[in-house]
């Protein structure tokens, strides 16, 4: 089972910042947080989305795989561990 790091507040997905001092940042409260106002969660017990990713996608090739690729450089970039982003790629590629 894959664990994310989530605010401790809200349980959503954080993302890494370059601030000093501040690890994470909190997309939900648009707030700056320590480390230990943050804990991991199961993704199993998230609500989805699970992350709160952002990909630019202007100026991207529309092709599919060309945007799962860009979607999966941005979770490595946010510290998604592999076998989290190779099951949101298994999902994303189910089906037609």
């Amino acid at each position: 089972m894959s664990q994310i790091r989530v605010c401790k507040r809200c349980r959503k997905a954080v993302t890494v910042t370059r601030t000093p001092d501040y690890s994470y940042a909190c997309p939900e409260h648009d707030e700056d947080l320590y480390e230990f106002e943050t804990e991991f969660a199961d993704t199993a017990s998230l609500p989805t989305p699970y992350t709160n990713v952002t990909v630019q996608l202007v100026n991207t090739d529309g092709n599919a795989f060309a945007l799962l690729g860009k979607v999966r450089q941005a979770m490595r970039r946010a510290k998604y561990d592999t076998a989290f982003i190779e099951g949101f790629s298994q999902e994303a590629m189910a089906g037609s």
